[in-house]
């Protein structure tokens, strides 16, 4: 048996045979990393705007000066939809469902799938 010597984690093998990208393979990445920060921009950029414009104050929002950043910081916005009942209870509503979605799907997925990982099912296969 030959004295082997292993170390750990640690390989004395260099690799060597790394990949090279090509000139049209780095454009390519290139232009798509751009039209995905693009794309990025475009859907957080709205975002950022609502919750800005929820953060600040009505004058500054109807007046233009809200653009990233909230400007004149207030939450009266979100006291006064918090104080309407209709509101709450449609947020009530809404978890209830999904709760209650939630718990009959996984539990229909567990009884179709518990047969289907059965190598032999007890009914006969026509």
């Amino acid at each position: 048996m030959p004295n082997t010597q292993i170390n750990a984690g640690r390989s004395r093998i260099k690799s060597s045979s790394t990949i090279r990208e090509s000139w049209g393979d780095r454009v390519f990445i290139t232009v798509v990393y751009f039209m995905l920060t693009v794309v990025l921009i475009a859907v957080l950029y709205p975002l950022i705007y609502i919750v800005s414009s929820s953060l600040s104050s009505p004058a500054a929002v109807s007046s233009g000066k809200v653009w990233l950043w909230p400007i004149d910081l207030t939450f009266d916005g979100y006291k006064s939809v918090l104080r309407n009942d209709q509101v709450l209870t449609g947020y009530a509503n809404s978890l209830f469902y999904t709760a209650c979605g939630t718990f009959i799907s996984v539990a229909l997925t567990i009884m179709i799938a518990y047969p289907l990982s059965k190598k032999r099912l007890l009914v006969a296969a026509r």
